[in-house]
Parts: C-alpha cells; structure tokens; sequence
C-alpha cells in the first residue's frame, strides 16, 4: 500500500473544515495532518513543511493576475498553479499568463493543474486552446493525468478528472 495522500485543510469556516475533515478521515489513503483559517496560515505551513524537509523553494502568495504588484520578485524557475488557473475567466487568465511571464527566467517551466470544461458547480474548467491562449510564446510540452482521486462523493459531484499541463517557453 503506498503512503497516504497528506492534506492540510484551508478554510475561513470552522464548520467547513470539520465536515472536510470528517469526509476526508473516512478515506484509508488521505491524511489530515493539520488545519488553517485562512491562506496566510496555510502558507505559513507550508513554508515550515519546506525548510523541515530541507527543500529550496519559494512560496509566494499574491493575485496571479497581478504579481508583480504583489512583491514576489522575479526569475522563477517553476512556477506551479495548483487550482488556480481553470476557475479564472478568459480575462484573468491571460493577465495571468501576462504576469507568470513576467516574473520567469526566459527557459521556465509553468506546471498547472487543470480541471477539463464540463458542466458542473462552482469550477469553470478549460481546455488546452484556453490555457495556449493564455500563454502566448509558451508551448504545452505534456498533459498528463494527476491521477488524484476525491472521496467517491465529492468525486460523483465535481467529476474533476485534473491534469497537469506543463508548458516552457518556446
């Protein structure tokens, strides 16, 4: 059996990361290993998970449509969007685009995990013309499927089916 998919829960709600938590505890190959009550807390985790693990990365908070505003800085390597991209309308996904490209080093990589465009609450979703349009002079160089699997309930409501699109400059 492999290791359990390790998730700390992030919500303003304390009702909401309960329900979560006790949805998610239910699963044998999901792991909550803390909770947060907002995004600064969550990073601030997340930052002291990395420098436990020895690990050099930066992790910023900031509006993807705007980063340079928000002070990260620039020459990234890697960017990696975890969510963000596919819940973006047509507008906030090229200043996205606009943005990423402006804080990377000229042979970056972007990996996003990306849920396809279907029917369904609460996500948008896109495909792959809408994440090249977002990203002009970058080339989707692979698609590969996350394989991440939500509890049988909440997999039936969102049919997420996420893939990883990784891009580099052309």
């Amino acid at each position: 059996m492999s290791e359990p998919v390790r998730i700390l829960i992030a919500d303003d709600q304390a009702l909401v990361r309960g329900g979560l938590r006790m949805i998610l505890d239910a699963q044998p190959d999901l792991e909550v290993v803390g909770e947060a009550a907002d995004g600064r807390e969550a990073l601030q985790r997340a930052r002291e998970r990395v420098q436990q693990a020895g690990v050099e990365m930066r992790l910023v908070r900031g509006d993807v449509t705007d980063l340079r505003a928000a002070g990260i800085g620039s020459g990234f390597r890697l960017v990696l969007d975890t969510g963000t991209f596919h819940d973006l309308n047509d507008t906030h996904r090229a200043a996205m685009g606009r943005e990423v490209g402006a804080i990377t080093v000229s042979d970056a990589t972007v990996l996003l995990l990306v849920w396809p465009k279907r029917r369904r609450p609460l996500i948008r979703g896109v495909d792959r013309s809408e994440v090249e349009a977002a990203f002009p002079g970058w080339k989707v160089t692979d698609v590969t499927p996350s394989h991440f699997r939500l509890p049988k309930i909440v997999d039936l409501l969102l049919r997420p089916d996420e893939h990883w699109y990784r891009l580099r400059r052309e």
